[in-house]
C-alpha cells in the first residue's frame, strides 16, 4: 500500500513537472514571438537566463547579465562568445534544435 502511494506520488509529481516545463516552453515561443522585432539586452538576459534554468543550469532569473550566467550559456550553446547577442543567437539555436 505504501508502495503503491509512493509510486502515484511520484508519477503526479512528474506529470505536474512535464506540464509546468511544457507551459514555460509555450510561454517562452510566445515571448519570443512577441519580442523578436525589439527585444532589449534585459529581454535576451531573461530568455538567456530561463532557457538555462529550464535546462537544469540553476541560474537564477534576475536580468543581470553576470559571470555565472554567461558561463553557463557558452556552456549550453557550445559557443565562446561573450556578448550578449552572439550568446542570445547561440542559446537560441541550441533551444530549437538548430545546433
Amino acid at each position: 500500500m505504501i508502495i503503491t502511494s509512493l509510486a502515484v506520488s511520484l508519477t503526479l509529481g512528474y506529470l505536474a513537472a512535464d506540464a509546468v516545463y511544457k507551459s514555460e516552453q509555450a510561454k517562452d515561443a510566445e515571448h519570443e514571438v512577441q519580442k523578436q522585432q525589439n527585444m532589449t539586452q534585459q529581454d535576451k538576459v531573461y530568455y538567456i537566463q530561463r532557457s538555462l534554468m529550464f535546462s537544469g543550469y540553476g541560474v537564477t532569473i534576475d536580468g543581470k547579465w553576470g559571470k555565472k550566467t554567461m558561463q553557463a550559456s557558452q556552456k549550453y550553446s557550445g559557443s565562446s562568445a561573450t556578448s550578449i547577442d552572439e550568446l542570445y543567437e547561440a542559446v537560441k539555436a541550441k533551444k530549437e534544435g538548430k545546433r
